[in-house]
């Protein structure tokens, strides 16, 4: 019965993927809404934006470069909204860490580029920020 359980948590969850290269964004949302997950994509940091805006997110998996907003300046303005800045941020790329580290504070995890889809999956279970169960009557 736990297993049903620990699903029904996981499908409380929302997960944020932003790149602009839709086919992988895609990939990502079908690996983690097989993991249970609800997901929702935007293609570029200022879509993401709108969507953090309007929708309760529990993390976000952002690709380090992308035109309009980019991960240093989605997470900068995350950082600066009281209701955001507790979610985790997970960057993706193929720059090696330290670059990403010199332009961007304040993400969970770096995920260098081309990783495993168990990776992604791992990564996600491992910052999602901890939620209590509802136990229902």
């Amino acid at each position: 019965m736990q297993h049903s359980a620990d699903q029904e948590i996981r499908s409380s969850r929302t997960i944020l993927i932003v790149d602009d290269e839709w086919a992988l964004a895609e990939v990502l949302s079908a690996i983690l809404r097989d993991e249970g997950y609800r997901t929702l994509v935007a293609g570029n940091g200022r879509e993401a934006e709108t969507l953090l805006r309007s929708e309760s997110v529990d993390l976000v998996v952002v690709d380090f470069m992308m035109p309009i907003m980019d991960a240093p300046e989605l997470i900068a303005w995350m950082q600066e909204q009281a209701s955001l800045k507790a979610i985790p941020v997970i960057i993706m790329t193929s720059l090696p860490e330290a670059s990403v580290r010199a332009r961007a504070d304040g993400f969970a995890a770096y995920l260098q580029k081309p990783f495993m889809i168990d990776d992604i999956a791992e990564a996600v279970s491992r910052h999602l920020p901890p939620q209590h169960a509802v136990v229902r009557s």
